[in-house]
């Protein structure tokens, strides 16, 4: 994945350290525009003539979130997480964005960390980025009228999953498939970490 960045936020005398950053921030804005993103960051030289290639730097797409978080606006962006070893057929970005499209726009749709972020368990944490701050209040007020998690007792279930304390069935896809939504922070976000670092 190539990565993407604003003009203004390069200059031709950039230290090392600061073009490393830049190529950092460039990656992970990528991820807001690819769906299929997810997992580390590489940074590669590439030498004259391209006959090499060398590792500069390999950071874990949720920490660039967690040093870049300011960088968004966490008022349109919505956390969603889900088992997958509930469902019967992959769940694309496209397939999310049409189910909510009844309550919000979203402009992307895609799984950020590309292993389970919490032990034992097949559940992935997606990035729901809307077009509005009213498209996401829309879209997380309608998950909360879903309830809780139906049957679950929460004494036996992810300490992550209890920050996700509303959730919604994906009946037009997938009936038994329940989808776990909550307004974005960094505080949760952080909470996502640390479920991936102690697994």
């Amino acid at each position: 994945m190539m990565g993407t960045t604003d003009e203004s936020m390069y200059n031709y005398d950039l230290s090392a350290k600061g073009s490393l950053d830049l190529f950092l921030r460039s990656l992970f804005s990528a991820t807001f525009t690819d769906r299929l993103s997810g997992g580390p960051l590489h940074v590669y030289r590439l030498r004259l003539h391209g006959q090499s290639w060398e590792p500069i730097c390999h950071r874990d797409v949720l920490k660039a979130y967690a040093d870049y978080y300011d960088d968004y606006d966490e008022e349109k962006t919505l956390f969603l997480i889900f088992n997958s070893a509930k469902i019967f057929d992959p769940v694309y970005s496209d397939d999310l964005k049409s189910f909510f499209r009844a309550y919000g726009e979203i402009d992307i749709a895609h799984r950020v960390a590309h292993i389970p972020i919490a032990k034992n368990t097949g559940f992935y944490f997606h990035r729901l980025v809307c077009k509005t701050a009213e498209d996401a209040t829309r879209i997380h007020d309608h998950v909360k009228k879903g309830g809780g998690p139906h049957g679950l007792d929460l004494s036996k279930v992810p300490v992550l999953l209890r920050e996700f304390p509303d959730g919604v069935f994906f009946h037009t896809m997938q009936p038994t498939l329940r989808l776990y939504v909550n307004r974005c922070s960094k505080r949760l976000l952080q909470v996502i970490r640390d479920s991936v670092s102690t697994k």
